[in-house]
């Protein structure tokens, strides 16, 4: 066994972790209802409690990243990743920063730094790494970091690179797996990027493990063969722009097989990675799959990935995640009773919801939660008809917030970002009260128009683009409508479709 010790900086946590963990079981908490706002990044209590970390830097640095090209390996007995990140930039002012910004976490180390192949001088100041551009350096470069380490515990999750096992104690070990959940701001907990989600990229990850498990990453798969004896190297890669915390790397034994799924624009791949003895329980729970994403091309328009493939993958985790065309999904969800099938949606949704429109900094998180919380209402309604969407409403509304949502924070600035129900559950009333207002007609158009626009597509978005977008849909001032469900008022009470001269708006639920 490898004792690992935490880095410094966290070891203050320790205690609190193992009081938390005690209270927890002591109190015996009841499970919490099969709603993705529970259980997509578990808000309900956790063993392991978070590790505060301010977000990075949300100004653009002077570069953008065009490609990142990961080299890894991983050793799930050590709990290390050692490896290179190749960068290729882009300079909108036709010359580098005088000092180049990446963020990385404390705890690993960097080996060597090189731009356009050559060394260069590299100085750490908290989580960032700032790097000397060269005297004369050009429009573009490639950037290249060795690094190596522990990854340690980061972020709301608590999370980042995770090394555990597939079994539900260390005392019953069914095999090493290794995880990663990087939402919001954890993706530099285990490599070294721009962890921003504005700035998006496409990716190449070439992941080096033991040859008895299975790694699994974002896009297509293009490489997996023997490395040296005793390790495996499987290489995929994305041609998809790709924010830092949908880049996912799965490990494990896995049990795998492939579907195809005939959409409008052709068959499209359909891949999943369970742990063996959960697989008879997943494909009973995923078996919707295609009908699935059959409805969500005929709600909002073709699937955004279609040039890859569709991934569900098991991994370790409370929750679920919607790692570009690699969604995760917790073992605690795969129960083989389809209790759980509304997460599938929602994770699914976030291919166009987030993954294809991103926000453009982490305040606008409810673009992402709320579109995703609103699809599992509307798959109700196309499932169980008018009844199903009343019933999923009402448990998000008044079921769960009796007060509706007075004073539980600012929707398009929420306070934490994540874990926050309030970007779910009054995410989905603010679009729930906008299709009423818009008609069906006009909230379908709607909707294929802001995710389908060029403006926005494989790129990012605000909440003030969001009012723009929907005033060009409305017979009525969206702003006014709109932006009072965005503030810490109460939320809205559904009534009915405006007249054009009085809307009413977003405030009351």
């Amino acid at each position: 066994m490898v004792l690992r010790l935490p880095h410094p900086r966290r070891s203050a946590t320790l205690l609190a972790t193992l009081a938390t963990a005690a209270a927890v079981a002591a109190a015996q908490v009841p499970e919490p209802p099969p709603e993705a706002a529970y259980w997509e990044r578990p808000v309900w209590p956790a063993a392991l409690p978070a590790v505060v970390e301010p977000a990075p830097r949300a100004d653009d640095r002077g570069y953008d990243v065009l490609h990142y090209d990961l080299d890894l390996r991983l050793d799930p007995t050590a709990g290390s990743v050692a490896g290179s990140v190749e960068l290729t930039l882009a300079f909108p002012a036709g010359r580098p920063p005088d000092t180049l910004v990446v963020d990385l976490d404390e705890p690993l180390a960097v080996d060597a730094v090189g731009w356009d192949q050559s060394p260069t001088t590299l100085a750490r100041a908290g989580e960032e790494l700032r790097i000397a551009a060269p005297a004369g350096a050009a429009a573009g470069a490639v950037v290249r970091i060795d690094y190596h380490g522990h990854p340690q515990r980061h972020g709301a999750y608590s999370a980042g690179m995770l090394f555990r096992v597939q079994g539900d104690s260390p005392q019953v070990p069914i095999g090493p797996t290794v995880l990663t959940m990087s939402e919001p701001w954890s993706a530099h907990a285990w490599w070294p990027c721009k962890d921003h989600p504005a700035d998006k990229a496409t990716v190449r990850l070439a992941l080096t493990v033991p040859d008895s498990l299975t790694a699994v990453s974002n896009g297509r798969l293009v490489a997996d063969e023997p490395a040296e004896p005793g390790w495996r190297r499987t290489v995929w890669e994305t041609g998809y722009p790709t924010s830092t915390y949908l880049v996912a790397v799965l490990v494990a034994g896995y049990a795998a097989w492939e579907e195809s799924c005939d959409l409008a624009g052709g068959p499209l791949p359909l891949t999943f990675h369970v742990f063996p003895r959960h697989e008879a329980a997943a494909r009973f729970d995923l078996a919707p799959t295609c009908d699935m994403l059959g409805f969500l091309e005929d709600l909002v328009g073709p699937y955004p990935f279609a040039d890859e493939r569709y991934g569900q993958v098991e991994f370790k985790w409370g929750g679920a995640m919607e790692h570009q065309t690699c969604t995760s999904l917790g073992s605690v969800v795969l129960r083989g009773d389809g209790r759980f099938r509304n997460l599938v949606l929602h994770e699914m949704a976030h291919h166009w919801f987030g993954d294809l429109v991103t926000p453009a900094d982490w305040p606008d998180i409810w673009l992402n939660e709320g579109f995703a919380t609103y699809c599992e209402a509307l798959w109700l309604e196309h499932e169980e008809g008018p009844a199903g969407l009343r019933r999923r409403m009402a448990s998000i509304g008044p079921g769960q917030h009796p007060s509706l949502f007075e004073g539980e924070g600012l929707l398009a600035d929420p306070e934490p970002v994540l874990p926050n129900l309030l970007v779910y559950h009054k995410g989905a009333w603010v679009l729930h009260m906008l299709r009423g207002a818009l008609g069906d007609d006009a909230f379908r158009a709607f909707l294929r128009d802001w995710v389908g626009s060029p403006q926005r597509a494989y790129a990012h978005a605000t909440t003030a683009d969001l009012v723009r977008v929907a005033g060009e849909h409305a017979a009525f001032d969206a702003a006014a409508f709109l932006d009072p469900g965005c503030t810490p008022t109460p939320s809205p009470t559904c009534r009915g479709r405006p007249a054009p001269s009085r809307p009413p708006t977003a405030a009351r639920a």
